[in-house]
């Protein structure tokens, strides 16, 4: 028995799920690097070694259930077992530095994470024939909103979602780029009518 608030070491195997569909630069899977730091109920855990599959060791409080998440937003928040953070409206984007928001939850004694992306993304490709785009702004041909500034995520589910935690959403994504290459545009997750 561990008294109340008393933090324990603890060893998590952390992947992405089964059904993880992006592929990171250079047409590389989903990749953790040694000393990558996920959020572990709040606690810092950080990656022993490299790969798509890998141990993350911190300390945090013994738990019923463990919720994590990776990276840490801007502005984030933890609070009771809820993560709240910004989701910017507009971004500068460039193709070697992706983020994708995600987040995984376990049972206690199951110590194994599989996080799961939070948002859609769209994939463009600017040609080398353009050149450099200043910026480009991403609307939902439905008009639905797309975007939001503070959002929460829900670990009450089989798996995290994302959920708005403030009324404003809008529809329009404005993201400043740079030059030729894959971009992965983040969109508020949802259905669209077109």
């Amino acid at each position: 028995d561990v008294p109340a608030g008393k933090k324990v070491k603890m060893t998590f195997s952390a992947s992405f799920g089964e059904d993880t569909k992006a592929k990171l630069m250079y047409g590389r899977e989903v990749w953790w690097e040694q000393g990558n730091m996920i959020l572990i109920n709040g606690d810092p855990f950080y990656a022993k070694e490299s790969g798509n599959r890998v141990d993350f060791v911190g300390e945090t409080e013994p738990a019923a259930e463990y919720y994590a998440i990776y990276p840490e937003a801007n502005s984030s928040e933890w609070e009771n077992g809820t993560y709240t953070f910004t989701l910017p409206t507009s971004s500068y984007v460039l193709p070697e530095n992706i983020s994708f928001q995600s987040a995984a939850k376990c049972q206690n004694g199951e110590n194994v994470l599989h996080f799961t992306h939070l948002l859609g993304y769209v994939k463009l490709t600017v040609p080398e024939e353009l050149g450099y785009l200043t910026h480009v702004e991403v609307y939902a041909n439905g008009g639905e909103n797309i975007a939001a500034t503070r959002v929460k995520v829900d670990y009450s589910g089989d798996r995290p979602s994302l959920k708005a935690a403030e009324e404003r959403i809008v529809n329009v994504n404005d993201l400043g780029f740079g030059g030729p290459g894959d971009y992965y545009i983040p969109l508020y997750p949802g259905t669209y009518s077109k």
